[in-house]
């Protein structure tokens, strides 16, 4: 295993270089992993992960799936566990994506969130933690109709979204300053 022991940037650099200290060859896979350690190992999806994401300030990790959904994982500071504190799907009727998501990203504040899908659209989550639990995110909103292939990136920064789709475009949406926090789209 990998575990303890912190090092410098030169040890790090070294390891990068495929160097390491007691002179084999640094490629048996086995023990080249930078000092890290699998500490935990989340299951929840019903099929394969596509994406996963950190929240920019919160230890709260958003993972996307085959399976249509999201998933809001948390650490339980008790027992250095991880938890799903919310399951973001349900299929057309709960408005939520019907076909793989593929990546998601958080706002610059964290209260917000976008997914992706092969469904060629863009939903659009916000955290209200005065809901009940296991329903603080919610969906606010979703930006359709500008790809008409699957999208299959996203990133947002300083109130833009950018989605990059198979339709060979890239989308940009503009935070409308009268809706709270919705998107219009602009190509």
């Amino acid at each position: 295993g990998g575990g303890g022991g912190g090092g410098g940037g030169d040890d790090l650099g070294a390891a990068l270089d495929g160097d390491d200290d007691d002179g084999g060859d640094g490629g048996d896979g086995a023990h080249d992993n930078l000092d890290f350690e699998c500490v935990a190992v989340c299951h929840g999806h019903a099929q394969d992960v596509k994406h996963v994401v950190w929240h920019r300030t919160e230890p709260v990790l958003v993972s996307c799936s085959y399976d249509d959904t999201l998933k809001v994982w948390q650490d339980d500071a008790h027992d250095d566990d991880w938890f799903c504190t919310h399951s973001l799907g349900g299929g057309a009727a709960a408005g939520a994506h019907t076909s793989t998501v593929w990546e998601a990203a958080f706002d610059d504040g964290g209260a917000r969130l976008a997914s992706c899908s092969d469904d060629c659209r863009v939903l659009l989550w916000r955290y209200a933690p005065h809901r009940a639990e296991g329903e603080q995110w919610a969906r606010a909103g979703a930006l359709s109709g500008y790809h008409d292939r699957t999208i299959y990136s996203l990133d947002w920064r300083n109130e833009l979204i950018a989605s990059g789709a198979g339709d060979d475009a890239i989308c940009l949406y503009a935070t409308a300053p009268d809706d709270g926090g919705g998107a219009t789209g602009a190509t």
